[in-house]
């Protein structure tokens, strides 16, 4: 994906401070790998984050068509 590749150099291209290139791309990586829309992204709070009975997390949210997801 070119925009990780971009987002691995920007504190040496850039000259980004590495904490602000570590959350770019933890946003990056987060988005693709939940596959949110970037409304739902936005959107998103750590009160959207629930813990199931088995200890994993799930974002919860209400998408597109005001459907649950």
């Amino acid at each position: 994906m070119l925009v990780r590749a971009i987002a691995d150099g920007l504190e040496w291209s850039y000259g980004w401070d590495a904490p602000a290139a570590q959350r770019l791309r933890f946003v990056l990586d987060f988005a693709y790998a939940t596959g949110l829309r970037a409304s739902e992204l936005v959107g998103a709070r750590l009160s959207n984050i629930e813990t199931d009975a088995r200890g994993d997390h799930w974002v919860s949210l209400i998408g597109k068509g005001h459907k649950a997801g």
